[in-house]
């Protein structure tokens, strides 16, 4: 297990990027990263935690340039992370539910693994996921198909221009994966929501749907451009979605 020295840290991020990462192997040890006490550099340098366990952002997290997670296990997050340059998931199940701490990202970008970001429920139908940001919103895309959502308030996704080097918005399902689940706005709005995807077919806040329903939901402004089959909220509908 790694606790991370974060005086060393920032001397070495004034200067570098750094990369910290942890082998479980043979070893007694878990293969854990814990950040445990505040963490925050100016400079654009980046910093990646490739951990053969889990990581543990204990602490709140200011970075100036990008933060790279890539977790074989859980990512926990209890309090506040700022990115000034490119969050990317590159692996590991991030998960926050309940009372959320505060999460932003100039760029933000979901490369592998799960992230769950709700202020309340499990993904069922009995208990929707309750989404209270874009960044949770966004992670709606690496969660199963069947997945039940819905919205807490208004969502700001004016800054999705930005993610994924201009293409914005990563859309929820695809062909394979028809979404399946209830989609339920709660008579709020996403505003701004934007998708710069010319070259892909079936582009929409939702690819394609399957047999699942997208009720009392509004979409203020933004940009969504695609190939074929380009919808604002939905892409595709297949027979019966």
């Amino acid at each position: 297990d790694s606790l991370l020295l974060t005086s060393t840290l920032r001397n070495a991020l004034a200067t570098t990027d750094v990369t910290v990462s942890t082998a479980n192997g043979a070893g007694t040890g878990g293969g854990k990263i814990s950040v445990v006490s505040p963490l925050a550099w100016t400079s654009t340098h980046g910093l990646t935690l490739n951990a053969d366990g889990a990581i543990l952002l204990g602490q709140p997290l200011s970075a100036g340039g990008d933060l790279t997670l890539n977790a074989a296990g859980n990512i926990s997050a209890l309090s506040e992370v700022r990115v000034g340059g490119t969050f990317t998931l590159a692996g590991g199940n991030w998960s926050q539910t309940g009372a959320l701490p505060t999460f932003a990202a100039q760029d933000f970008r979901l490369a592998a693994g799960t992230f769950v970001r709700a202020s309340g429920g499990d993904g069922s139908a009995s208990a929707p996921y309750l989404l209270a940001d874009v960044y949770g919103l966004q992670g709606a895309a690496t969660l199963p198909s069947s997945t039940w959502y819905s919205l807490a308030g208004n969502i700001d996704a004016a800054g999705t221009a930005a993610w994924n080097a201009g293409q914005g918005f990563a859309p929820i399902g695809n062909g394979d994966h028809p979404y399946a689940g209830t989609f339920n706005g709660n008579g709020h709005a996403i505003a701004g929501l934007a998708i710069g995807r010319a070259g892909s077919g079936n582009v929409g806040l939702f690819s394609v749907l399957g047999t699942g329903t997208i009720k009392n939901l509004t979409l203020d402004g933004g940009s969504v451009r695609g190939g074929v089959n380009v919808g604002a909220v939905v892409g595709a509908a297949q027979a019966g979605g």
